[in-house]
């Protein structure tokens, strides 16, 4: 292969891009030569899918005569593939970065013997999720070019906090539910799951009231988005009769 460019033909809403290759030749223009490929998934995979493309159709470029694909070879993943609860929160989970690979190789057809015959490969087409700072990035890496893209996937929600945790059931104190969320900025809706004691929560907010009977509520955040999720916080709504006036602790 003598390049490798990055030019585009990725999919909208998906990770990855479009790889443009050139290829050389023994000798003479190549000019309508057809080619194809082979992706197979290296297992175990951590992102737990798996790629078996065979040569032929629909896989099929031509190439002009200096060896030029006609259009890109796309390498793209769905952002569902790829999800970052799988690995978050750190502990108890292993952590980031993480990587898929798959193999690639390219064939060109043999009009004499009708026949894919490869000539390159096996590279490797690498899918990396990480964290930087308050968000998560896939990178799609091969053949010496990268392509960053942000997480677009599931977040990952964890311990939820109700401040403060111990209000009076009175009808009127108030708590603040919160969790921490990453990619940072993603929107939450707010319930109360079980027994609501009487209480209510603000369901964009996490505000709190109290109801009128004592008791543990449990609150449960739910990313808007996706069917991601973090619940506990158990929050204690207590006697009126046996706190002094302003309740909370």
């Amino acid at each position: 292969m003598a390049q490798s460019v990055v030019t585009g033909g990725g999919v909208a809403g998906e990770y990855g891009a479009g790889w443009t290759h050139t290829f050389s030749g023994t000798g003479g223009s190549l000019e309508g030569v057809q080619i194809s490929e082979t992706v197979r998934t290296v297992q175990p995979h951590p992102f737990n899918y798996d790629i078996d493309i065979q040569p032929g159709p629909p896989n099929v470029w031509r190439l002009n005569a200096a060896g030029t694909m006609h259009l890109p070879d796309s390498y793209i993943t769905a952002p569902s593939a790829v999800d970052a609860r799988m690995f978050l929160p750190s502990p108890p989970r292993g952590g980031l970065p993480r990587t898929g690979t798959d193999y690639q190789w390219y064939h060109w057809w043999c009009p004499l013997c009708q026949d894919w015959r490869v000539f390159t490969g096996p590279d490797t087409i690498d899918v990396v999720l990480s964290q930087d700072g308050n968000n998560l990035l896939v990178a799609t890496a091969a053949y010496g070019q990268r392509v960053t893209d942000n997480y677009q996937g599931p977040a990952v929600l964890w311990d939820v906090r109700l401040t403060p945790q111990q209000i009076i059931a009175n009808e009127r104190d108030q708590a603040q539910a919160t969790v921490s969320i990453l990619p940072q900025g993603r929107a939450v809706t707010w319930s109360i799951a079980g027994e609501t004691l009487g209480a209510n929560i603000n369901s964009l907010t996490g505000l709190v009231t109290a109801g009128n009977q004592v008791g543990e509520i449990t609150i449960r955040a739910l990313e808007t988005a996706w069917l991601s999720s973090a619940q506990g916080a158990l929050g204690l709504l207590r006697d009126p009769d046996r706190e002094p006036p302003g309740g909370g602790e």
